[in-house]
């Protein structure tokens, strides 16, 4: 679902760009604040839903985790207990009762709960076991540490924290639906903002910006960038005009005057027009590629410019 949903919020950030771009072009009478405002709403309903996805897995987690716990300590219980009790054959009855096949949850569950009654049950082992001091009842202790108040608060951290898998699903599908909602809003105006620009623009730089937004989630990554012409007016501002099928989003470098390695110019631009302010006049070599939900394009053929100063 989220894979969907970034795809539409890249349009928006895209269609968002190309407003910044085309000063007339205003879908549904929206200004790029206003569009940007609800970017922003909906990178916040994204941000939600991905926190109520984690809480989902970590508190899965965290319950099978404490169930396990239990599992472990029954297992290590009984053991001792079997050794402890050898020579009480009555006792040693009951704990051999106990169920050992213990490998779903539930199962776990019935061991924990049949295995904490038996132990209430138990008399101390014969001697030479010491005798606790104090008033009783006294319940055995199987090894260091271990008590039966012990193996109760093992069992009872692992019910707590499964009760609290409802409420965190609970939480998630509530993210999850609003995610769904916020996502048919920005397809509705991706398609609007489409349509108005292509009728508003039928030809010209305007119309390729706008005719190169994706209209569909990428299957393959992009094929190889090209840069189509750069406008070097004089300065460092210039337009660099690209292509390459399938892109969202274009990465920028150069080599500037004397330079030996390619640098990041513009890491990331979501049209095929981009505005580059470079650090420098002169001459450059400059490459672009193409990027999606599916990887990286090639990088284009190196494009030599001079921008006069």
């Amino acid at each position: 679902m989220l894979e969907s949903f970034d795809f539409e919020l890249g349009r928006t950030g895209s269609f968002l760009a190309a407003m910044n771009q085309i000063a007339t072009f205003r879908p549904d009478g929206r200004t790029p604040v206003m569009v940007g405002t609800m970017y922003g709403a909906a990178d916040g309903v994204r941000t939600a839903y991905i926190g109520a996805n984690v809480s989902v897995t970590q508190t899965s987690g965290a319950v099978d985790v404490a169930w396990a716990e239990v599992h472990d300590a029954s297992v290590r219980v009984t053991g001792a207990m079997r050794s402890l009790y050898r020579k009480d054959a009555a006792s040693l009855r009951m704990i051999d009762s106990l169920p050992t096949q213990d490998q779903s949850r539930e199962e776990i569950k019935k061991r924990a709960d049949l295995l904490s009654a038996t132990w209430a049950k138990l008399p101390l082992p014969p001697p030479p076991y010491p005798v606790p001091p104090g008033p009783g009842p006294h319940y055995v202790e199987p090894y260091a540490g271990m008590t039966m108040l012990v193996y109760l608060g093992l069992v009872a951290s692992a019910r707590s924290l499964e009760s609290t898998v409802p409420i965190v699903d609970s939480e998630f599908e509530k993210q999850e639906g609003l995610l769904h909602e916020e996502e048919v809003i920005l397809r509705d105006f991706n398609v609007a903002a489409r349509s108005q620009g292509l009728a508003q623009f039928t030809e010209g730089w305007e119309h390729e910006v706008i005719e190169a937004i994706p209209t569909e989630p990428p299957s393959l990554p992009p094929s190889k960038g090209e840069i189509a012409s750069v406008e070097a007016p004089g300065g460092p501002l210039i337009q660099v005009r690209v292509t390459s099928a399938r892109a969202s989003k274009f990465r920028l470098e150069g080599k500037g005057p004397g330079g030996m390695v390619f640098v990041v110019l513009v890491e990331s631009w979501p049209t095929v027009r981009i505005p580059c302010t470079l650090p420098m006049v002169g001459a450059w070599t400059l490459r672009v590629r193409g990027e999606n939900a599916k990887g990286e394009g090639e990088w284009s053929d190196e494009f030599a410019v001079t921008v006069p100063a």
